[in-house]
């Protein structure tokens, strides 16, 4: 039995258990506090059904199906969550794929942060006009599936200037990972930005707080120019984090993107000072 998942887009559609899975995934994404310091972002627990998690954890793929990132972040391995990849896997990440990269997925998720995407309209305007169709802004859906080993580090970054939110699926078994987590960064610098995702010394930044790495939770995020985050270095496991990166972009520069769509005014204010085209 299939059923689409409201509101409809494209053609989607998808199982009765995906439609309870989308309904609980977003319920507790929305019941989240977003903290503000130092950027908007949540911290979920149990995000998913308790079956899909176990599901997806016993279904992440063995080690032959990694790649490996290239330096200097070898001890990164990932494969992306596409259609030509998932391919040999279990059958499972088929109609997964689809929902998590469904426009019904995106639309809820784009709704929840729109007035923290519109801050960021100036810094945006280019790459807004470049991928603008109408009143719509062409949006390139994708996932990275990632297993980190224990010497795994990564300086604050506010991540690359196509994303505009984040949200980092922790996937481990139980919390032996819990502080091999990704930590949210202030410069000591007072008033440094960056919009282009330089990776910065972690000995330039003061560590706010580290969210762990905890089962079947999420942190979401909204990419500025001082969504600083990254990961620490630690004697962390090294038998391997798993997580999972939903990291949609402006525009459709990849083929083997989902090509989705989303409102110009989830990025852009209806009103902006001295803008009477847009009042």
């Amino acid at each position: 039995m299939t059923e689409a998942i409201e509101p409809a887009h494209d053609n989607e559609t998808f199982s009765t258990d995906y439609l309870r899975v989308h309904e609980h995934v977003f319920a507790r994404i929305e019941a989240a506090d977003l903290q503000l310091d130092p950027f908007p972002h949540c911290h979920v627990r149990d995000v998913f059904p308790d079956d899909i998690y176990r599901s997806l954890i016993e279904r992440l793929p063995e080690r032959e199906h990694y790649r490996t990132f290239p330096a200097p972040y070898e001890s990164r391995l990932f494969f992306n969550l596409s259609p030509a990849e998932i391919a040999p896997l279990d059958p499972f990440w088929v109609e997964f794929e689809r929902w998590i990269h469904s426009q019904a997925f995106l639309d809820r998720m784009a709704r929840r942060f729109v007035p923290h995407l519109q801050r960021m309209h100036r810094l945006r305007a280019a790459q807004l006009a470049e991928h603008a169709v109408g009143e719509r802004i062409s949006i390139g859906c994708r996932t990275l599936v990632t297993r980190d080993h224990g010497d795994y580090a990564l300086g604050p970054h506010t991540d690359a200037a196509a994303k505009f939110i984040t949200a980092l699926f922790y996937l481990p078994p139980d919390e032996r990972f819990a502080d091999f987590g990704t930590s949210l960064y202030r410069p000591k610098e007072a008033g440094r930005t960056d919009w282009s995702s330089r990776h910065f010394s972690h000995g330039d930044f003061e560590r706010v707080r580290t969210i762990p790495n905890l089962p079947n939770s999420v942190l979401i995020f909204v990419k500025s120019d001082t969504s600083f985050h990254g990961v620490s270095p630690g004697n962390y496991p090294n038998d391997g984090r798993n997580m999972m990166m939903w990291i949609p972009e402006v525009g459709l520069t990849q083929r083997n993107w989902r090509p989705r769509h989303l409102p110009r005014s989830h990025f852009v204010p209806s009103e902006l000072p001295g803008d009477t085209e847009h009042a």
